[in-house]
C-alpha cells in the first residue's frame, strides 16, 4: 500500500520530486516510491514541500497542497484559492480566511504558489468582492496603515465598523463577501411565504391552478428569482430585512 505522497522542489535543480518525505533536522528529503536515488539528489527546498490531498480537479488532475485552484461554489460564485491545511483537513484558503473544501463541487488547478507569482485577480476571474453589509454596494473602502517611507501596507481594518466606509450609504458599515450575502439571500428566498412572493414578484397566487398546493405559482416565482442577477438578489434580500 502506497504511503502518503509529498512533493517538493529539488534544492539544486528546482525540479519537482514526488514520494515519501523524510526530515533530518532542518533538511527535507523526498524519496521516490520506485528506484534508489542518492540521498543528495533527493534533498528539497522545505518551503516547497506539500502533501497530496487525495482529490482530483474536474480535468482529472491531482490536487496538491500549495496549488492555485478555481473553485466554483454551490451558489455560482467562482473563487481563486490556494490549497492549504486546516483543522478539518485540506481546505481552500482565500486571501482573507478559510473556506472548507466541502463548500465546492468543482475545482480546476491552474498552477501553484511555488512556480510563479500570485495570479492577478483580473486574469483568473476572481469575482467574490467585498460588499457593504447594509446596501450590498461594492463601492466600499477600507482604512489601512501604510509605511510612509516604503509605501508598504502594514495593517488593515480590524473588523471595526469605523475602519470601513460605503460610498453608496455615505457611512461606516461592515463589509461581507458577496458569496456570504448571496448565500443568505438564497436561504431567505427559500423561506418566503406566498404573500411575500406576491409582493416581491408581482405575480398573484389566485391566477394559478390550485392543484398541488399552487405549485405552479411557486415554480413561476422561483423562475423569476433564478433569473435575477447576483446584484439584484442581494439588493432584494437586503431591502426586505
Amino acid at each position: 500500500m502506497r504511503s502518503t505522497e509529498f512533493r517538493g522542489k529539488q534544492i539544486t535543480t528546482g525540479e519537482w520530486l514526488y514520494g515519501s518525505l523524510i526530515r533530518q533536522g532542518e533538511r527535507y528529503f523526498i524519496f521516490p516510491f520506485e528506484g534508489k536515488p542518492k540521498a543528495k539528489d533527493t534533498e528539497v527546498d522545505p518551503q516547497t514541500v506539500g502533501q497530496l490531498t487525495g482529490e482530483i480537479d474536474k480535468h482529472g488532475k491531482r490536487v496538491w497542497e500549495g496549488d492555485w485552484v478555481l473553485a466554483e461554489g454551490i451558489n455560482g460564485i467562482t473563487l481563486t484559492l490556494v490549497i492549504g491545511w486546516g483543522k478539518r483537513g485540506f481546505i481552500q484558503i482565500e486571501e482573507d480566511g478559510y473556506i472548507y473544501a466541502d463548500w465546492f463541487y468543482k475545482l480546476e488547478v491552474f498552477g501553484n504558489i511555488h512556480d510563479g507569482p500570485q495570479p492577478a485577480q483580473s486574469v483568473v476571474g476572481y469575482n467574490n468582492p467585498w460588499r457593504c453589509e447594509k446596501c450590498g454596494s461594492t463601492d466600499v473602502q477600507e482604512r489601512v496603515w501604510r509605511n510612509v517611507n516604503t509605501a508598504e501596507i502594514v495593517d488593515g481594518g480590524n473588523c471595526d465598523r469605523a475602519d470601513y466606509y460605503c460610498n453608496n450609504c455615505e457611512g461606516h458599515n461592515r463589509l461581507e463577501r458577496e458569496s456570504e450575502l448571496l448565500r443568505r439571500a438564497i436561504g431567505w428566498w427559500g423561506e418566503t411565504d406566498f404573500r411575500e412572493m406576491e409582493r416581491i414578484t408581482g405575480y398573484r397566487q389566485p391566477d394559478f391552478d390550485p392543484d398541488e398546493g399552487y405549485q405552479a405559482f411557486v415554480d413561476t416565482c422561483n423562475d423569476w428569482w433564478n433569473g435575477e442577477t447576483t446584484d439584484d438578489k442581494i439588493t432584494i434580500y437586503l431591502n426586505n430585512q
